[in-house]
């Protein structure tokens, strides 16, 4: 009688080296990786992606790489037997510039010796790398968010990001809604390469509007208007008018009205759909909530605030771990909760070097270090004539963003009667 032939171990349950295992156990799980695409540099386009990775081969050696998108033709052509000769249309590209800078994070643990025997029986030391998978995903979605609000992430932005910090300045976004004036109202904030002029700019807007307000269908509206107005580009979104809209992600305050199946009915009538209604794909991503109009709304748990004062705008994220450094002041008209419309490419990411482990060892072993290293950028594309990228004598009418939109919000308090 032969023996049966054993079951082998399913391939997903094999043991993967360090470094893999690193990196998947460091995927963030946010609307940004579920919406996430490639930009294709052979065809020039942009992804249906609000989180856009160019391919790490892609110019690796170089400190910063230009990106260059292809524009569809847009000049007539010609009628009947009209001259066709003298009328060809030549290829119109806009682009915009990504760089790259070291991203570590190490922590220590003893090697041998009385203090490793110590906490042997707690095995302290040996959740070292789902710790840093924790912090190094808590790290990717802390750039996201200040690449949305800030133009760059920190790594490009930090005063000793090897030399990237002279043109990779921090600024709002070029588009910033104020919701509690109009989409054309000339009252919003214009955008200047300057800052501190752009700040206070916002701030005079605030200013104008009474203060920020929370998120009702008036102001939901106006921001589509405003992304329109903008040119940002819609992404395909199955369910949605036309199967095409943005994703606009809210503060769980803000969602504490609008996740309120009384409060909108009343206040978003008919055209409010919730998740349940929504196509099947749509609900899987992550912390949607439902839609309005051509918005999908989602929920994000990590949404910042800025607080402005004195021609500064402070800026309060969920950094690493339990660091919240946001001001939710309730009836502070300068403090203001944070939305983001996102249109295609809203946000791009260069990881020439991937994420990968590193370690160091001292007194002959007795202390071991430990740790993740990569070599990365994230931002969200600024288009500007001329590849000037950090000449602040380039014109503000010189540039183009049309990825994204931040909705200044008033901050929500309790949830009122319906």
């Amino acid at each position: 009688m032969n023996m049966a032939a054993y079951t082998p171990l399913a391939k997903e349950s094999h043991r993967v080296g360090l470094d893999k295992e690193l990196r998947i156990k460091s995927r963030l799980a946010s609307i940004y990786t579920d919406v996430q695409g490639q930009y294709n540099t052979e065809k020039k386009q942009i992804p249906n992606a609000i989180y856009m990775s160019v391919d790490p081969k892609e110019l690796s050696g170089s400190s910063s790489a230009v990106i260059t998108m292809k524009m569809n033709l847009r000049q007539d052509g010609v009628y009947g037997n009209m001259q066709a000769t003298g009328t060809e249309e030549g290829a119109r590209t806009k682009s915009f510039r990504i760089f790259r800078n070291n991203r570590r994070k190490v922590v220590s643990k003893p090697g041998y010796g009385v203090d490793k025997l110590d906490a042997d029986f707690l095995k302290l030391f040996e959740k070292h790398i789902d710790e840093l998978a924790i912090w190094n995903m808590d790290d990717e979605d802390l750039h996201i968010h200040q690449g949305l609000i800030e133009t760059f992430g920190a790594s490009l932005t930090h005063e000793e990001a090897m030399g990237t910090n002279t043109v990779c300045q921090r600024n709002l976004n070029p588009n910033i809604f104020v919701a509690g004036l109009g989409a054309y109202d000339a009252r919003q904030p214009v955008y200047n390469r300057n800052a501190a002029a752009y700040t206070t700019n916002v701030q005079n807007a605030l200013t104008a509007a009474g203060g920020a307000k929370i998120l009702t269908s008036n102001w939901l509206s106006n921001m589509s208007n405003y992304a329109l107005k903008k040119r940002i580009e819609r992404l395909d979104i199955p369910g949605l008018p036309g199967n095409k809209g943005y994703i606009v992600t809210i503060s769980e305050l803000q969602a504490m009205y609008l996740s309120d199946p009384e409060w909108c009915k009343n206040n978003l009538g008919n055209l409010w759909i919730q998740k349940t209604a929504l196509s099947e794909k749509v609900m899987g991503w992550t912390g949607v909530i439902g839609s309005y109009k051509d918005l999908l709304i989602a929920v994000d748990m990590r949404a910042p605030t800025i607080t402005f004062g004195g021609g500064v705008a402070r800026v309060g994220y969920v950094e690493h771990g339990d660091s919240d450094k946001r001001d939710r002041t309730y009836n502070n008209p300068n403090a203001c909760d944070v939305a983001v419309l996102h249109g295609k490419g809203a946000l791009w990411k260069w990881e020439p070097e991937k994420l990968h482990s590193i370690k160091d060892n001292e007194d002959y072993g007795r202390i071991e270090g430990v740790g993740t290293a990569r070599v990365w950028g994230i931002g969200i594309p600024i288009f500007w004539a001329g590849e000037e990228y950090g000449a602040l004598d380039v014109g503000e009418t010189a540039h183009e963003q049309f990825t994204s939109v931040v909705a200044l919000c008033g901050m929500p308090g309790d949830v009122p009667a319906a």
